[in-house]
């Protein structure tokens, strides 16, 4: 596969192309070699064509699609305490098998355990093949050795070593913030759109930033914002603090120290990942209410919830292996 027809491919599992057309005008390349590059993928199975799509006045375009087969990977989040998250994505990106695993957060060795548990249980007679792991902390672009984590265990290369030998998979190791902003800007709340802040709440609190269509690969702590109230938005979030009965005061701290990041960013849209997704249907509605009294933001709970961080990293490392 050459370079066009990766690059296609990849535009193509991520729903930004649909057809030829939009495959020439993306690339700024002639139809003709648009249609030669779908070919290859086309005979090579890559992708298949489903269907007519809406016309604008001439033929129809003939719509294009991934093929699910193409390949299987799991994704892993490991970002809270003592909480697995994995999935089993298709070649679409779309979510076969999700499902939750307690682990001992001291044990690399139970760990890797467990993520074999999950990868067996969710895989079944389909052949995985790749990982993608999300995580809280600073990991290195490229290389995936943990700068900084949470949890130290985590730190070096050491969870991508236990992984892959225990898995026999390559592997992929990110931020969790950051693979929920991948997550939720391909298929999920925020599909397509060019701008918008990711906030995740599991162990810590974390931030990414989707603009202009990508990823912002520099550092987005947030955590240590001071709040009014004379607490760090962390300590504002903290496990004890969000109890049913602290729903409003919840509301306020985020309404505070998300106000500042609006004022820096200028962000329109806020995607609320991680345990924001236990805070109830309402929460993202209230909080956007709150908010609006100062600045105009729609606030949405991420489409992939708990499991948007696991889904990012899978589907990102679906694409490594393209």
């Amino acid at each position: 596969m050459n370079n066009g027809e990766k690059e296609a491919l990849i535009l193509i599992r991520r729903g930004s192309i649909r057809s030829r057309a939009e495959l020439a005008r993306t690339l700024r390349i002639s139809r003709p070699t648009a249609s030669v590059i779908v070919d290859s993928l086309l005979k090579n199975s890559f992708i298949r064509e489903a269907g007519r799509g809406r016309s604008t006045g001439g033929k129809a375009p003939t719509l294009l699609s991934v093929r699910e087969e193409i390949n299987h990977i799991l994704g892993l989040d490991l970002g809270y305490k003592s909480r697995l998250s994995a999935v089993l994505l298709d070649g679409t990106g779309t979510v076969l098998r999700k499902k939750e695993y307690e682990f001992d957060p001291n044990s690399l060795e139970d760990i890797g355990e467990k993520s074999y548990t999950a990868m067996q249980e969710l895989a079944g007679s389909l052949t995985v093949n790749g990982a993608g792991v999300a995580l809280s902390g600073i990991v290195e672009k490229n290389t995936g050795k943990v700068l900084k984590s949470i949890n130290p265990l985590f730190t070096g290369y050491k969870i991508k070593e236990v992984l892959s030998e225990k898995l026999d998979l390559p592997v992929f190791v990110e931020n969790r913030s950051r693979m929920a902003a991948y997550s939720e800007a391909y298929g999920g709340a925020a599909d397509q759109e060019k701008d918008f802040a990711l906030i995740s709440l599991g162990r810590s609190i974390g931030a990414a930033f989707w603009l202009n269509g990508q990823l912002f690969t520099g550092q987005s702590e947030i955590r240590n914002l001071r709040l009014k109230k004379k607490k760090t938005f962390e300590e504002a979030l903290a496990l004890s603090g969000t109890s049913c009965d602290a729903t409003g005061e919840i509301i306020s701290c985020c309404a505070d120290g998300l106000g500042q990041l609006l004022e820096i960013m200028g962000m329109e849209r806020i995607v609320l990942a991680g345990r924001f997704a236990d805070m109830g249907k309402d929460f993202a509605s209230q909080l956007e209410k709150e908010l609006n009294k100062e600045h105009i933001c729609k606030v949405t709970i991420a489409k992939f919830g708990r499991f948007s961080a696991a889904r990012g990293a899978a589907f990102l490392q679906g694409e490594k292996i393209l």
